[in-house]
């Protein structure tokens, strides 16, 4: 029986989301372009193209360009059975990736009562109550709903697509009736059979198969995948899914399937990956996996973006760093009382001279003429003030426009040389800033354990040193956790870290660039490393340079020590 066809693409996190089962037919059927235009099938994806020479999703009207994977599931898997699992949002819910759905049917219609998510594929730092319907976060214990829904379309299935086929994904398996999944690879070589558990349920869901790359050769490199038989009977599609009602589907085992004995080979998803680059290895991957060489290629795994749980009894406080507690209220500096006028009297003095036969930077206006902006009451429009430390020459009617545009917090920054005057602050809405040391070293710093920063920000109203004053605000994807290496540079940058804190910088109100979503909590140019065990993303470690980069970052805000 064929398997079901699942395509996929990947966020800036380095998670997968699933396309819509008509985006996946699409994608399937298409055999005269290896460009597909998602258009055909969603008119809200006009946008988006999908190269499946180069397994890349590219945004037209941005450049963005995501990798994307295609995956094979067993008929008697989530996405076979037509199920998907959805957790609870802020405002909305949202699809888990398609592995971690097939975590979640495997473990539900065998009966256990919860999933320990870090130790499976999808290594994610949630455990799932089945009893309560819930999903855990294990180290700040913040709990959302979740909850199991039938699709009314159903994923297309597989055809003669000449993908390379990879190998099985561990099938969970059972402790005292809760899931884990053994993340080693076993060949298909080894004795198929009924997998055995502690619970009266037997066998899991068959594993899917992974394809990243198109075959180009003309060697038949399509490798066959062990798999375990399920013959539960999956529900009537569009019926709907009580989280708690009913009872739960048994499944049995049936022997493993074992082909050629070859062993089974997984082949690392093509990542942001070059056209002639990916041809390459497409055409030394297909030789590699031919049957006359049984090797086996090393598995490439996603982004480890946590440590392993963490006890509160665990984590210590940083050394010669003050304890956090003062740091939960609301993080606002006192506002500050000087009007503009007294603020470039402060930092800057007026021109007696003739000033320079050149152009304003602000209004690009020559010097010598009156400014682009309209004069006050206190200024006339051709005054020319100089600041006081990089003697850099403006229109002074032209510094208080600027001024009065931004934080109004007491502070100038030119704006030829950023040089600050004063202390800068920025709009960042209320929340608290939490930090401890956890006994797990980052890759790159092995001699040392880890701190470990979260931030909170709930949802909120925006004040009016924000883009639309009395207009709530979203925020998303909080708390949100950064890591530090426990060594003297790292407790100093998060010395200037809190510091930037304090001062309203590290965060602020805008458009995401992830999302595009408006009037939300965003980064603000102060990079945080939020990925723990690797650095698929970009954001984790190894990066020797990554913490002077970021004291480079934050003396840009005027944060020094």
């Amino acid at each position: 029986m064929p398997n079901v066809v699942v395509w996929e693409w990947q966020t800036d996190t380095g998670h997968w989301r699933p396309y819509e089962p008509a985006v996946c037919r699409l994608l399937e059927q298409e055999t005269t372009t290896p460009s597909v235009g998602l258009v055909k099938a969603d008119q809200r994806l006009g946008v988006y193209v999908v190269d499946k020479d180069s397994m890349e999703q590219l945004r037209t009207d941005t450049g963005t360009v995501r990798s994307v994977r295609r995956k094979e599931y067993p008929p008697d898997s989530a996405p076979g059975r037509g199920v998907v699992w959805q957790w609870w949002g802020d405002c909305a819910w949202s699809l888990y990736d398609m592995d971690t759905c097939y975590v979640l049917e495997a473990a539900y219609i065998s009966g256990a009562p919860s999933v320990d998510l870090l130790h499976t594929l999808a290594n994610l730092p949630y455990t799932i109550d089945f009893r309560t319907m819930t999903q855990t976060r294990q180290e700040t214990g913040y709990t959302r709903k979740i909850q199991r829904v039938q699709m009314p379309v159903v994923y297309p299935l597989s055809g003669n697509y000449s993908y390379v086929g990879t190998g099985k994904m561990p099938s969970p398996t059972y402790v005292n009736g809760h899931v884990h999944c053994n993340t080693t690879l076993v060949p298909s070589t080894s004795v198929g059979g009924s997998n055995k558990r502690t619970h009266s349920a037997s066998s899991a869901v068959a594993p899917p198969s992974v394809s990243g790359v198109k075959s180009r050769n003309g060697i038949n490199s399509k490798l066959s995948t062990s798999t375990n038989g399920m013959t539960a009977v999956p529900p009537a599609v569009g019926t709907a899914l009580p989280p708690n009602g009913g009872a739960r589907p048994r499944a049995r085992s049936t022997p493993a399937l074992v082909s050629g004995g070859q062993p089974t080979t997984v082949v690392a998803h093509n990542r942001h990956a070059i056209s002639h680059l990916t041809h390459a290895v497409t055409g030394m991957t297909g030789l590699l996996m031919s049957p006359a060489l049984p090797v086996r290629l090393t598995h490439c795994t996603g982004p480890i973006l946590s440590p392993p749980h963490v006890s509160k009894m665990e984590c210590r406080p940083v050394q010669g760093v003050p304890p956090p507690k003062k740091l939960r209220r609301k993080s606002s500096k006192t506002k500050n009382s000087l009007s503009g006028p007294d603020v470039l009297k402060k930092y800057s003095v007026k021109m007696k001279e003739q000033p320079p036969d050149e152009d304003c930077p602000i209004c690009c206006e020559n010097l010598r003429g009156p400014s682009g902006y309209d004069a006050t009451d206190n200024m006339a429009p051709t005054m020319v003030t100089k600041l006081q430390h990089c003697n850099h020459v403006f229109h002074g009617v032209c510094l208080l426009a600027m001024y009065n545009s931004g934080s109004k917090d007491g502070s100038l920054q030119c704006p030829t040389c950023k040089t600050i005057y004063g202390e800068k602050c920025g709009n960042q809405p209320p929340g608290t800033m939490d930090y401890h040391v956890i006994p797990y070293p980052l890759p790159g710093y092995v001699d040392c354990h880890t701190i470990r920063i979260i931030y909170s920000i709930p949802h909120g109203i925006q004040g009016p040193d924000h883009p639309t004053p009395g207009k709530k605000y979203t925020a998303r994807g909080f708390p949100r956790l950064c890591y530090l290496p426990d060594t003297e540079k790292g407790r100093k940058v998060l010395q200037l870290l809190i510091k930037a804190w304090e001062r309203r910088l590290i965060f602020t109100i805008g458009r995401s660039t992830t999302t595009g979503e408006d009037n939300t909590v965003t980064w603000n140019e102060i990079h945080h490393k939020t990925e723990f065990g690797s650095n698929v993303t970009g954001h984790g470690y190894p990066d020797p340079e990554y913490l002077d980069n970021v004291i480079s970052e934050l003396a840009a805000h005027g944060v020094t020590e």
